[in-house]
């Protein structure tokens, strides 16, 4: 996916005005992109059946805390709107949106116009079983308590005594 949202990127910032770059050369380049996703996801499904098929080992025996404890992936799955996992299939389906979704987060971290540049040649970057992004809380310091000085007394000056224009100031008994 990164390399599709790069070709059109760079058709936009290096040939603004050539209509042929973003379709059909940065579109091409996508279409070859999403097929790779596509070959990758069935060869994976055939590994999986390979090493985990029915004729080689019963479902049940992945789903149990002795086997591969699928069961626990209940909750998980259910989030990648797989309801269930009661078969092969429902695991490998479980896989690939799981996969799929991290991808996606990825591609949206390291590009932040990724969805802007993916609508330009008609392709998106949020798959119908993919939750939202999250924000996640950051953890902030909690600030060290710090004493508080203790304040002193200390005297008050009283009032000056003030100067007469005869020079006798007031509270001065000598003057």
């Amino acid at each position: 996916m990164k390399t599709c949202v790069e070709a059109v990127f760079s058709c936009l910032q290096t040939k603004p005005l050539d209509a042929e770059c973003v379709v059909p050369k940065a579109a091409g380049t996508c279409d070859k992109q999403f097929s790779n996703v596509a070959t990758a996801e069935e060869k994976m499904r055939a590994a999986v059946d390979k090493s985990c098929g029915e004729e080689d080992i019963q479902f049940a025996i992945l789903q149990s805390a002795e086997g591969l404890d699928l069961d626990s992936l209940q909750v998980a799955c259910a989030g990648y709107r797989v309801p269930s996992l009661t078969m092969i299939r429902d695991y490998e389906d479980c896989l690939v949106h799981q996969h799929t979704c991290l991808v996606e987060d990825l591609v949206r971290f390291d590009v932040a116009r990724a969805e802007e540049m993916l609508a330009r040649v008609g392709r998106v970057l949020k798959s119908e079983f993919c939750m939202p992004p999250s924000a996640t809380p950051t953890r902030t310091r909690t600030p060290t308590p710090t004493r508080t000085p203790t304040p002193t007394r200390t005297a008050t000056p009283g009032p000056r005594p003030r100067r007469h224009s005869d020079g006798a100031s007031d509270g001065d008994p000598d003057a």
